[in-house]
């Protein structure tokens, strides 16, 4: 685990030079924040217009995940409403980033049965988009009940269907070549696509309560960062289990938990010892890694939607008011810190906050995506530099690739935006 922690950290670094998205967010910790963007700048940003959008699948698909993107392609998952609910079927697609043109479209038929299912953020991995599952089980259908999960795969250059690994899996991240799993639950797997086909380590923490509990990690230095959905900030050490042969019974219990009052969401890592949390109350902390004591604090003073995007100099974060918050990455030598500035976002509850070069995006579920100089503007409110508009709710996280901004979509839409000519 310490090494890799040093991996992820070159890992982000070497992402955010060549602008590839292997996983969401980035890289392990999750930041966000891709340093070298020459084409979309704030200088030039105010030009953003729609150049092209495809359909994900047929007219029953929707909410498309985050895309990914390597090598001038674009790769996509998304749920697929067939039967009147989302049973049993997802779609994967490949395209081309500068045109938009289809490389290939596939649809997944995962099981014969009918079982609901959650879709998470696809990694690119070992030749293959990959995008974790879990399906709700009922005991009537073969399993002892709960959660049953495993991955919706497809061939990068083909679009052929392949297998993914087994258990519950909502959430990937992509650490020393290896695909690493949040596992809450394992139960009995039911043919295809639950065939292990890649290494995929489990981090398995203790959960109370329910075993599904949503979430995000992040690799912070050589520990993992979670929350418990609850109250808590928690932070785990090398020592925490990693095989995914390891029974739940031995699941890893948190080495500090920090209890920030309001239901702490998705954690980012600020650097390799410190992780920043954004809370249901509105406030945002930045935690020491190795004791979770609180290093400082920021109350915006409403709600917070968004995991927190880090920069080299910034974390910013989303409020449920329709404000982006800039707040100085290092703090301000107190216990609690002011935004450096806020940004007025327009469109119906903020979501993920993307940063490319020297301009952050936010998008929105009224679908539109705003664009801010990471500067600010010389006051302590600014408005964006350009607000551009896909069409219906932002599902997919926006990336910046290849001179493209592209989000996923509600209505099964994968849309880019980028410069004309």
């Amino acid at each position: 685990m310490r090494r890799i922690g040093v991996v992820a950290g070159v890992l982000a670094l070497v992402l955010g030079m060549s602008g590839c998205w292997l996983q969401p967010r980035l890289e392990p910790g999750r930041a966000n924040y891709l340093s070298g963007e020459p084409t979309l700048t704030a200088a030039t940003v105010a030009g953003l217009t729609e150049v092209w959008s495809v359909p994900v699948g047929g007219a029953d698909t929707y909410q498309v995940r985050a895309p990914v993107g390597l090598n001038g392609r674009i790769y996509a998952v998304a749920k697929n409403g067939r039967f009147g609910g989302d049973f049993g079927y997802a779609n994967s697609i490949a395209v081309d980033a500068a045109t938009g043109a289809t490389v290939w479209a596939t649809e997944h038929e995962m099981l014969t049965l009918s079982i609901p299912y959650l879709l998470d953020d696809p990694v690119i991995h070992d030749g293959a988009v990959r995008a974790p599952l879990t399906l709700m089980v009922n005991p009537f259908e073969g399993s002892t009940g709960g959660t049953v999960g495993g991955a919706v795969a497809a061939d990068l250059a083909t679009g052929a269907v392949l297998a993914g690994p087994d258990g519950s899996a909502q959430d990937f991240a992509l650490v020393d070549g290896t695909i690493v799993r949040k596992t809450i639950e394992v139960a009995v797997p039911q043919g295809p696509p639950f065939d292990s086909a890649v290494t995929a380590p489990g981090f398995r923490p203790t959960v109370t309560g329910s075993a599904t509990v949503p979430g995000d990690y992040a690799f912070v230095g050589g520990w993992v960062a979670w929350s418990d959905g609850a109250t808590g900030a928690t932070g785990y050490s090398p020592q925490c289990p990693e095989s995914g042969g390891v029974p739940r019974a031995t699941a890893c219990s948190p080495d500090w938990t920090a209890d920030l009052g309001a239901a702490p969401g998705n954690p980012t890592a600020v650097g390799a010892d410190q992780v920043a949390y954004a809370d249901a109350s509105g406030t945002v902390s930045v935690l020491d890694m190795a004791t979770g004591a609180i290093v400082w604090q920021s109350d915006l003073g409403a709600t917070t939607l968004s995991q927190p995007t880090v920069t080299a100099d910034r974390i910013l974060v989303s409020t449920g008011d329709g404000r982006l918050a800039a707040l100085p990455r290092a703090g301000c030598g107190a216990a609690t810190c002011d935004p450096l500035w806020t940004g007025t976002v327009p469109g119906a509850a903020p979501g993920t906050v993307l940063a490319a070069g020297d301009v952050a995006y936010v998008a929105t579920e009224a679908g539109t995506v705003a664009a801010f100089d990471l500067g600010g503007c010389g006051a302590a409110t600014c408005d964006p530099l350009v607000t551009v508009s896909a069409g219906s709710a932002i599902t997919g996280a926006p990336i910046v690739f290849e001179g493209r901004i592209v989000v996923g979509t509600n209505g099964g839409r994968l849309v880019a935006f980028g410069l004309p000519g």
